[in-house]
């Protein structure tokens, strides 16, 4: 009875894979986390939308490293800003603040 079904060494395959990527990709993510950090720091709040725009790109590419940091206790979520989508409808975005405990990478 020993035998893995071809579903469990897929599974097993694509998580091998994904710890690889996660690997070769940390770095670079690591970097990313210190700018946002510090793009929040500089700001003394600033909302994912608000960097997204900054920088030129989707929230997506930001909303990882902000969860991260969240996450970790470099930051907080200290109230909502109110900005308009790309229709001119308003909705509401979670402001991001620094933690007193600093960030170093």
């Amino acid at each position: 009875m020993g035998m893995q079904t071809t579903f469990e060494n897929d599974e097993r395959g694509n998580r091998n894979a994904r710890d690889e990527a996660y690997r070769l990709k940390e770095p670079e993510m690591e970097s990313d986390r210190a700018k946002v950090y510090q793009e929040i720091v500089s700001n003394d709040g600033i909302t994912l939308k608000e960097i997204a725009d900054k920088w030129g790109c989707p929230p997506n590419c930001i909303s990882g490293r902000i969860t991260e940091l969240k996450n970790d206790g470099f930051i907080i979520a200290d109230g909502k800003k109110y900005l308009p989508n790309y229709k001119g409808k308003m909705y509401p975005h979670t402001i991001y603040k620094a933690t007193a405990g600093g960030f170093s990478h």
